[in-house]
Parts: structure tokens; sequence; C-alpha cells
């Protein structure tokens, strides 16, 4: 079964970005909207300089692997020392690792792993300002299905 619809979801308003094209049934190839991508993409940045404690996005795949896409997100949240939950599938994970640079942790997929980490990273965030510890962010990655 494909997704007909993928969104980014600001969980602080509820707005919803699509993120797809909707190019029919039988369309082949990427379906990504970069217009829906830099309205979701804006909501992102504003919600990390409002001082979320953790970003949960979706992926980081194909766009971020080229340097677009969420990439923005990304960085920001790590240079602001905000913790970082990601899913990232191969081929992917090379240019995941060089963007983490080792800051990384891999976890199970299981809903326990991934709260046990946010509620860890998010302490560590907090406890630690970015401004003195810029690789607090500490990213963790899923494996993506």
């Amino acid at each position: 079964m494909q997704a007909t619809s993928v969104e980014v979801v600001d969980l602080f308003t509820g707005t919803r970005y699509r993120i797809w094209e909707p190019r029919g049934r039988w369309a082949k190839g990427c379906r990504l909207d970069e217009n829906g991508l830099a309205a979701a993409e804006t909501a992102v940045l504003r919600s990390i300089d409002a001082g979320i404690d953790l970003l949960l996005l979706n992926r980081f795949g194909r766009a971020e692997s080229k340097g677009r896409g969420l990439i923005t997100c990304f960085s920001e949240a790590s240079v602001q020392g905000v913790p970082i939950l990601t899913a990232v599938r191969e081929p992917f994970d090379m240019a995941w690792a060089e963007f983490h640079g080792g800051l990384a942790a891999s976890l199970p997929m299981e809903a326990e792993a991934a709260i046990a980490w946010s509620l860890g990273a998010g302490y560590m965030a907090l406890s630690s300002p970015a401004s003195s510890h810029p690789t607090t962010s500490m990213p963790a990655t899923l494996p993506a299905i």
C-alpha cells in the first residue's frame, strides 16, 4: 500500500503542510512538493526558534542527503542544541552519518526506545545551554521501513 498524502504537522498549532504533490494514482518518481516543503520548513524553523524541547522529523531522506528538503531544520536544531528524532534508511544512511559526525545514537524500532531516548535527550538539552555545548542535540536514528 502506498501513501496518498504526506504532511508535516506543526504540533504547536495543528497546521498541516502537504509535502506531496497529488499527481495521480499511476505517477512514478518523486512526488515531493517543494512549495509545501518550503512552507513546512518555515514553520519548523519558527518552532525551533521558539524553544522546542525535541524535534521529531519523519525522516532524513533523499532531499536532505542532497542538501535540500528539511536539512536547514536539522542543522538549526543541532546548532541550538535541540534533540532530533528521525528515521533513516539506506542509501541515505551514509549522508546521515556525514551530517551528524558521530553524534547520533541508533535505536531499535520500538516506541519504548524512542520515548526513553527522547526523555533522556530532552533532559540533556534542558540542562546544557546550546551556546556552551552545541553538540548536545545528539540526534537519534530509527530504521525506516
